[in-house]
């Protein structure tokens, strides 16, 4: 007895020691870019102080609000949104070749303003053409709608266990705010929506397709190989369509499309020569 208890304890034991490295091999966090005082566009950000805060002024002005005394930028708080870089139509999966595109075209760093009389804002500093500037003013009804990162975070801390790292773009066809881009083992495998899930058609089985293993389409969790498949087999977006496109999940298989389109032609000619066979059976019907 006391040898099995021994064996027990020993087991036991080895089983404690091992805790501590299987949570490290499992962490799901996924690590954002925030401005930092080492970061090489701090400088560049901050000297534009004046300009982020006279845009938010303009913006309370037009509200009726005031700019608060002594309001300074939070820039611990800021965040980098990568956007106007169509990296689904790009025909890799590589990490640093879909980072090496987006760091070469346009991106902002976005610095939260929460709560001013009942209301937050975010001031977007744009890096666009090897220039800085504050093109606008975001409003949100609320502290909660301010980030994008802490919805695409929660998102991304429901993802089966690993190690992944992400960046939030904008401004890819079919989505109408940033989403995230998840990274692992050196690959884009997922795509994340921050605040709101994509909006798809198709039926519920070929939208499912573009879902991750053990999600559905709501939980704006889509593979990242899947959706950019489906964008890449999309017709060119129509300039004159109201609203924005949206993605139709067939696209992901449209040989599909076309298997459809031909077993209605098919449909069509079986009706046709029906309809032929019976008015000639009629006509040659003795009266």
């Amino acid at each position: 007895m006391k040898k099995w208890i021994s064996i027990l304890l020993a087991c036991s034991l080895c089983f404690l020691a091992a805790l501590p490295a299987f949570a490290a091999e499992t962490d799901s966090t996924a690590t954002f870019e925030f401005l930092t005082e080492e970061n090489p566009d701090y400088e560049e950000v901050t000297a534009l102080e004046d300009d982020i805060l006279q845009k938010l002024e303009d913006h309370l002005s037009s509200n009726g609000a005031k700019l608060p005394d002594g309001l300074t930028p939070d820039y611990t708080q800021a965040y980098k949104v990568y956007t106007d870089t169509p990296i689904l139509t790009m025909d890799t999966l590589k990490e640093s070749d879909l980072r090496a595109a987006l760091e070469e075209g346009t991106y902002f760093w976005v610095i939260p303003f929460p709560d001013i009389e009942g209301k937050s804002y975010n001031i977007p500093v744009c890096y666009a053409d090897s220039e800085w500037s504050v093109p606008y003013s975001e409003e949100c009804d609320s502290a909660a709608e301010l980030s994008y990162v802490s919805p695409a975070e929660s998102r991304i801390q429901e993802l089966p266990e690993g190690t992944y790292t992400a960046v939030l773009v904008g401004g890819l066809r079919f989505f109408s705010q940033p989403v995230a881009v998840v990274f692992q083992h050196g690959n884009a495998v997922y795509l994340v929506q921050s605040k709101t899930p994509m909006g798809l058609e198709g039926t519920d089985q070929q939208q499912q397709q573009l879902a991750a293993e053990g999600f559905s389409v709501s939980d704006g969790i889509y593979q990242y190989d899947k959706v950019a498949q489906a964008v890449k087999n999309a017709p060119p977006a129509d300039s004159e369509k109201i609203g924005g496109d949206v993605l139709n999940a067939a696209y992901l298989n449209p040989d599909s499309s076309i298997s459809t389109l031909w077993i209605f032609i098919g449909a069509a000619i079986v009706v046709a020569l029906i309809i032929i066979v019976v008015v000639v059976f009629k006509r040659r019907r003795p009266a």
